[in-house]
């Protein structure tokens, strides 16, 4: 099994896997995917609150997701790097056309992210042309996924989050199990 696939299954430290709440990013400079960290720190007293276990995935470097992580407030959240988007790949997240990353509608909510919300724009680290998108997994099942249709869509948070939570009660999730 490849790295990859033990992150996903959650099987490299051979305990049993327990839920994990996945976002892929598309990189560190893009204002979206910090947008995506603000959004995704709210609900993490809830996803704590259940035992479920919250990664970050970016087509990065080691390092060059973190610093804006800490500063969206996500900085206690397991950051996976994917230089190579083996991870990506495995998910289903594809590369998408350049009017996925630079179309109409990804210029609007460019405004509305950067000018409205304060969501920086930095250099692009990785491959600006993969998409990203949220995943539920329990093991090496994929629970749900959402994929964005261009870079500046928003995950359904509040329905990736229910799919997440849905059947889990408290002590579900405790226990010697992944993180």
């Amino acid at each position: 099994m490849s790295q990859s696939e033990q992150a996903k299954s959650g099987q490299a430290s051979g305990r049993k896997p327990r839920r994990t709440f996945w976002v892929f990013v598309r990189h560190s400079g893009c204002p979206f995917c910090h947008r995506w960290l603000e959004r995704l720190s709210g609900f993490l007293p809830r996803l704590r609150e259940k035992g479920v276990a919250v990664k970050v995935a970016h087509p990065g470097k080691p390092g060059d997701l973190e610093p804006a992580a800490e500063r969206r407030g996500v900085g206690g959240v397991e950051i996976v790097a994917d230089p190579g988007g083996e991870l990506f790949s495995l998910f289903g997240f594809p590369r998408g056309g350049v009017g996925q990353w630079l179309g109409p509608r990804v210029w609007l909510e460019g405004f509305r992210a950067v000018v409205r919300e304060g969501c920086p724009v930095g250099l692009p680290r990785g491959d600006v042309a993969r998409l990203g998108g949220v995943a539920v997994t329990e093991g090496e099942r994929t629970l749900y996924l959402w994929v964005q249709p261009h870079s500046g869509a928003e995950p359904p948070w509040e329905e990736a989050i229910d799919q997440c939570l849905a059947g889990l009660a408290d002590e579900d999730q405790q226990g010697p199990r992944e993180a």
